[in-house]
């Protein structure tokens, strides 16, 4: 007997700045992601819940393959699966999204991709957010919504590195930050914000 096999839902972001120019990506050996930028994140698609071979090539020369490796994805559910680096080593990161609203609040995470960076705090006018984040986690919290202000600094010297001018936080969304590229090398810092369900690509400016 066939065993139907669950599905997951999928979506790709582009962090790893060994890679700075766009790449293309394959799951299972099919193409999935054509010329994906530092920085973008690829709208959801569906995966099958198993282990799966992931492969980067260039959309230049797309036989030259850039990287490869695994990914288990353990059951039917929603991911973000980030393509990073640690020591100058290409790698992937899987997290489990929660998109489930909270009635009358905000929804928000916060997950730290930058590799060159010490832990990372980030606050807006009323309080420390996320405090001594280090590369590779995730938080999540809730707040009432508004309009709001962003800082990020490095923890223990409070050296802000990073600033937004204003985010409208709405109730009853879910956002993501996303902290990508280097501080002192390139691909500089950037801080991405992905409200879930909507547009892909979305990044934040100074």
């Amino acid at each position: 007997m066939n065993m139907k096999s669950e599905v997951s839902t999928c979506q790709i972001l582009h962090a790893c700045t060994l890679f700075p120019t766009p790449i293309d990506i394959y799951v299972n050996e099919m193409k999935c992601v054509h010329s994906l930028g530092f920085g973008e994140i690829t709208l959801p698609f569906e995966v099958v819940s198993q282990s799966l071979p992931i492969k980067i090539t260039s959309p230049m020369q797309p036989g030259q393959v850039l990287w490869q490796s695994q990914v288990e994805f353990p059951d039917a559910d929603h991911f973000t699966l980030a393509i990073t680096e640690n020591h100058h080593t290409p790698g992937l990161s899987l997290f489990r999204d929660d998109a489930s609203p909270v009635t009358g609040r905000t929804k928000l995470r916060m997950i730290q991709l930058s590799p060159d960076t010490e832990p990372i705090s980030i606050a807006n006018e009323r309080q420390v957010l996320f405090s001594n984040v280090a590369f590779g986690e995730a938080r999540f919290l809730t707040l009432a919504p508004y309009n709001s202000s962003l800082q990020v600094c490095f923890t223990s010297s409070n050296e802000t590195i990073y600033r937004v001018p204003e985010l409208d936080f709405q109730p009853g969304e879910t956002y993501t930050l996303f902290t990508v590229g280097k501080k002192y090398q390139k691909p500089k810092f950037q801080l991405l914000l992905l409200k879930s369900n909507k547009e892909a690509n979305n990044n934040v400016e100074r």
